[in-house]
């Protein structure tokens, strides 16, 4: 696998150290899994919005202005999965994107994801 922090033991290593993947993918491998997306999208000719989100979902604020708002909302999907799966604790989640969509606070963020999860399941929106 590409990913080199992809196995569970390693990712439990990584959220208990307050280490993100990507940084652990970094100083082992050389590169992470964002940058082979983006080298692989560009391959494949994927647009250019697809490659950037790959490339930046894990720092947003760095993406080009115009897929910021994308990548953002990637950026917090990511988190999300990751904290569900026990490998990312909430104050491990970028800064940047709970700004850009002025969340105070990663618990404020994680308050309103749970509200929203809440309505669905009541609505029968989820499966």
């Amino acid at each position: 696998s590409s990913d080199v922090c992809s196995s569970d033991l390693l990712k439990r290593f990584c959220s208990s150290k307050s280490i993100s993947n990507d940084i652990f993918e970094e100083v082992i491998g050389g590169i992470n899994h964002s940058e082979i997306g983006y080298k692989m999208a560009q391959k494949w000719n994927f647009p250019t919005l697809f490659a950037d989100v790959m490339r930046y979902h894990h720092h947003p604020g760095q993406a080009p202005e115009e897929y910021r708002d994308i990548t953002c909302i990637v950026s917090l999907a990511d988190a999300l999965d990751n904290i569900e799966q026990g490998y990312l604790s909430p104050d491990m989640i970028d800064p940047y994107p709970l700004h850009f969509f002025e969340f105070p606070s990663a618990e404020e963020f994680l308050e309103a994801f749970s509200t929203l999860e809440k309505s669905f399941e009541t609505e029968n929106l989820m499966p």
